[in-house]
């Protein structure tokens, strides 16, 4: 088939017109994903400063946002004790006041969540102090996954990353808070 020059022009400036639209779409995407990520920092770390208000303030502080919906993922389930258990055997006893793990409450009674947690803290000795979102938390600060936050001696969050991670970012998140 043999068009015209204008005609194969004018397809040209919408295939490039097109493509614009895309770029723009995923830019403004882009952007806004940061954005909330910016939203989430500060909730978390206004969250941070009001639970580890304890005077350390030369450590670092991880708090663990946990999901049980998301450990029909094992990568997820895995990596959450995978954390756990290598905090556990690098901090000092009086060091593991500086994590905290957070379970977001879907539908259930308190007694459930009492037993969930007992149960979970047992069957992956976990040592750290867990507390129930009972506040909303989770969608005050728009935390959709389980995920870990890095918190500084300055209460910023210097790290986040949702689950599920690999070995190789996992021992990241532990370098970025161990060192």
């Amino acid at each position: 088939m043999n068009l015209p020059q204008k005609s194969k022009t004018i397809i040209l400036v919408l295939i490039i017109i097109g493509a614009l639209i895309i770029t723009v779409i995923r830019v403004l995407n882009a952007l806004q994903k940061d954005n909330a990520k910016q939203i989430n920092s500060n909730i978390i770390s206004s969250f941070s400063r009001s639970y580890f208000n304890t005077g350390n303030s030369e450590s670092k502080k991880v708090l663990l946002f946990v999901d049980f919906t998301d450990f029909g993922c094992s990568s997820c389930s895995e990596g959450v004790a995978a954390i756990c258990k290598s905090l556990n055997s690098e901090l000092k006893v009086k060091e593991r006041k500086n994590v905290l793990i957070m379970i977001r409450k879907r539908k259930g009674t308190d007694e459930y969540y009492s037993w969930l947690v007992k149960d979970w803290r047992k069957e992956n000795d976990i040592v750290f102090p867990i507390m129930v979102d009972k506040d909303n938390f989770f969608e005050q600060a728009s935390i959709n996954k389980t995920s870990i936050a890095i918190i500084d001696k300055n209460q910023k969050v210097i790290e986040y990353k949702e689950f599920p991670m690999q070995g190789k970012e996992i021992r990241k998140i532990l370098s970025e808070y161990l060192n």
